[in-house]
């Protein structure tokens, strides 16, 4: 069996969920200090089957139906979990032959389908969306995100979806349509970071902080739609990064799709929007070269400037080339991204009206994706990442990496036939290094075709143990531990 062939069982729908906890078998060690839940979300169902026996395949990643894991670690043994976050949507495409509002990529189950098998259309599903890109906490909630203006409330023991919600209920202030899945928490503070976007002939951009105790509009300001997964924080600003894929409202309408809307500018640069989180207000912009990227890693403040580590790529294409009809080419290689380190300088004598340089440097000179790194050090210097690298041989899950952000040195995991995931720091709670802790990671086993929950020793990076769950876990995208360390930052 070919590595192509082998990596695409992670494409494939969930064969069965469990929505009570099994044991599963363990080899090595699991670490006794190593007690809680990691939680991992992302796409379990890509494809469709109609009544008529024809089935249609999702058109991006992004598009898969979500589903939830848990693994359960308590006293070295390993419990698994799962449950189908919105099978009323599921039910929704095989009975009507499209999905129920706009997708990521084009709808192929309208052409692929072509009649609806039903007599009837179905009402559309109430109280669910399709929102499975990451999981965090707000406001002690469990709540699973996307890039849009809305979020699932999930219970954390059954793993049912409790309410659907949006950031304008929490502030009706928080309006439009679009977010980021990955919002930002200080841990210190315990303020929750997010934006929304309301579209129009120019966006509108709403920047927040959400407390225990209040909410708080940091600043409202006017900037072309883009697709913005992520953004910076430091302990003292919150950097919006405004990179040229930007958006049209019209085309989301009539193309209902996010991709069709999309168009890259390379004429224009990337701009940071650096907002003052005590103040609330707009200090100024920097500016660099176009680049596009899905993640920021770290960022802290360094004598008066802002360092920001970013997964980057030349360009946009990364985005068109994840959908399904390339992941499913055998011969399909994703673009090359790097990691790059840019420097705001001396932010404090930016004026509000003014747009300086950014300066940037490479750290990793290869595609390094899904960063984690020990959450103690979040808006803090740092040293260690720990990502997803793409192999020259291979299209994507190919090997985790730790990158010394420092010297720029690396250390790999990886194994034949083995495709990890995102691979989540856990410190070690008596650990006095940056990097003593393990890292998790749901790994596809090729061959056997089912998955395993490893677990690496973070500052080796040799696995010490491993828990083999009975199915494979569809390739998802992100996760989070919650114990005596929570790493949702």
């Amino acid at each position: 069996m070919t590595h192509h062939e082998e990596r695409r069982r992670g494409f494939s729908n969930i064969k069965r969920e469990y929505h009570e906890p099994i044991e599963l078998e363990i080899q090595g060690i699991i670490p006794a200090w190593l007690q809680g839940s990691l939680y991992r979300n992302g796409p379990g169902v890509f494809d469709f089957e109609n009544e008529a026996g024809k089935t249609a395949r999702t058109p991006h990643w992004f598009d898969g139906l979500t589903v939830l894991h848990k693994f359960t670690i308590e006293g070295s043994k390993v419990k698994y979990q799962s449950r189908k976050m919105v099978p009323k949507i599921e039910e929704y495409v095989v009975k009507n032959g499209s999905y129920p509002g706009v997708t990521f990529g084009s709808d192929p189950c309208k052409t692929t389908f072509q009649k609806v098998s039903s007599v009837f259309i179905q009402q559309k599903p109430q109280g669910e969306d399709n929102v499975g890109v990451t999981i965090g906490m707000l406001r002690d909630k469990l709540i699973s995100k996307t890039d849009a203006n809305s979020f699932l409330e999930i219970d954390p023991e059954t793993l049912e979806l409790k309410q659907l919600m949006d950031y304008a209920k929490i502030d009706p202030r928080f309006t439009g349509p679009l977010s980021a899945s990955h919002s930002q928490t200080d841990l210190e503070t315990g303020e929750f970071f997010n934006f929304t976007t309301d579209l129009g002939r120019t966006g509108t951009y709403n920047v927040f902080s959400i407390s225990s105790q209040e909410s708080r509009l940091l600043a409202t300001y006017a900037a072309t739609p883009a697709y913005i997964h992520s953004f910076g924080l430091t302990k003292s600003y919150m950097v919006m990064i405004h990179w040229p894929l930007n958006l049209s409202p019209i085309k989301i309408l009539t193309s209902q799709s996010v991709m069709g809307a999309m168009h890259w500018d390379a004429s224009q640069p990337t701009t940071f929007v650096v907002i003052d989180r005590s103040l609330g207000r707009i200090c100024g912009r920097y500016s660099a070269p176009s680049f596009y990227a899905f993640h920021t890693i770290n960022c802290f403040e360094d004598s008066g400037n802002l360092i920001l580590d970013i997964s980057t790529y030349n360009d946009a294409e990364i985005v068109s080339q994840l959908s399904m009809a390339n992941i499913d080419n055998p011969n399909h290689k994703l673009p090359k991204g790097q990691v790059r380190r840019f420097t705001l300088s001396d932010v404090a004598s930016l004026e509000n009206t003014e747009t300086r340089q950014a300066h940037q440097v490479e750290l990793y000179s290869g595609t390094l994706e899904l960063a984690r790194f020990n959450q103690n050090f979040h808006l803090k210097p740092y040293r260690f990442t720990y990502g997803i690298a793409v192999n020259d041989s291979e299209s994507a899950f190919g090997a985790v990496v730790k990158l010394n952000v420092e010297t720029k040195e690396t250390i790999a995991w990886k194994k034949p036939g083995m495709y990890p995931g995102e691979a989540i720091f856990v410190p070690n709670p008596e650990g006095v290094d940056e990097d003593d802790g393990v890292l998790l990671t749901v790994v596809l086993n090729g061959e056997a075709d089912h998955s395993e929950l490893i677990v690496l020793d973070a500052t080796t990076m040799q696995e010490i143990g491993r828990a083999t769950v009975p199915i494979t876990v569809p390739f998802g995208f992100h996760g989070n531990f919650f114990g005596e360390e929570r790493t949702d930052c």
